[in-house]
């Protein structure tokens, strides 16, 4: 009977006083007795310490590094070169190819001697194959005698003088502003790859630009038993060492000239 009292308050045996107060008076008790016993066998199994269980250490397995395979080495394309594609070249616009139709009428240069040959025995040849043609009359031209060579030589003279007075005749019928916008179509002409051949229109009326300070010094200087390049190093190196009061007189014949081909070119532009 006692013993199934005590066991409900061993956790209470900690904490409950060991005296029991009954009505006022102090009294041990049996009961009292078994608590503070069973306090006192708890305290004691608390105090002592166990000791703690080794844990068997596990054998540290060392870990294989991981062999490190080598790279693979990636050769490179090489990079073929760009293909350079020519560009188109642009045809010319129908307005411009209008507008130099009208001026076809430019007198046409003869040629040299051979050409006017050629031009001329062209017709005798007509049955030789196109490419043998050439060919044939090159060696007819080597056949001919001195006294034939000039005769041709002398049709040659005579066709270039009445092409170049045909050319004059021609030029000098059109105004300053015609020739300007002639040339301008022509220069676009050649620039879009139409008539390669062909060439600014010259007009003799034209006054030329005027020469400059060094240029004018250059003339003066010219000595005829040296070359062009060596007359010119020479005039270099002179005018490099002259003075600016040894060259005003040259700078005031250029802007002399200069002034004059203002007024001549007034005069020119002014052409009806």
């Amino acid at each position: 009977m006692l013993v199934r009292f005590v066991r409900p308050l061993a956790g209470f045996a900690l904490r409950a006083p060991a005296v029991l107060v009954i009505r006022g008076y102090a009294k041990a008790s049996p009961i009292v007795e078994a608590i503070n016993a069973a306090r006192t066998s708890v305290v004691k199994n608390a105090a002592v310490k166990k000791p703690a269980k080794k844990v068997a250490s596990k054998k540290t397995i060392a870990k294989k590094k991981p062999v490190k395979k080598p790279k693979k080495t990636v050769k490179k394309a090489i990079k073929k070169p760009k293909k350079t594609v020519k560009k188109a070249i642009k045809k010319p616009k129908k307005r411009i190819v209008q507008k130099l139709v009208a001026k076809r009428d430019v007198p046409r240069f003869p040629g040299n001697l051979f050409s006017q040959f050629v031009k001329e025995n062209h017709s005798a040849v007509a049955g030789i194959p196109p490419h043998d043609r050439i060919r044939e009359l090159s060696s007819q031209w080597q056949g001919l005698s001195e006294s034939e060579k000039n005769h041709w030589q002398s049709r040659a003279m005579t066709a270039q003088e009445s092409y170049q007075r045909a050319y004059e005749q021609y030029v000098t019928s059109l105004t300053p502003d015609e020739i300007a916008k002639e040339n301008a179509l022509r220069r676009k002409l050649k620039k879009n790859g139409r008539k390669s051949n062909i060439k600014p229109l010259v007009d003799s009326r034209r006054p030329k630009r005027p020469l400059t300070a060094y240029l004018l010094f250059n003339i003066e200087n010219r000595d005829p038993s040296l070359s062009v390049a060596e007359n010119g190093k020479r005039s270099g190196e002179t005018w490099r060492n002259m003075s600016d009061s040894e060259k005003t007189k040259y700078f005031q014949l250029a802007k002399a000239r200069s002034e004059k081909y203002r007024q001549d070119m007034e005069a020119y532009m002014n052409i009806a």
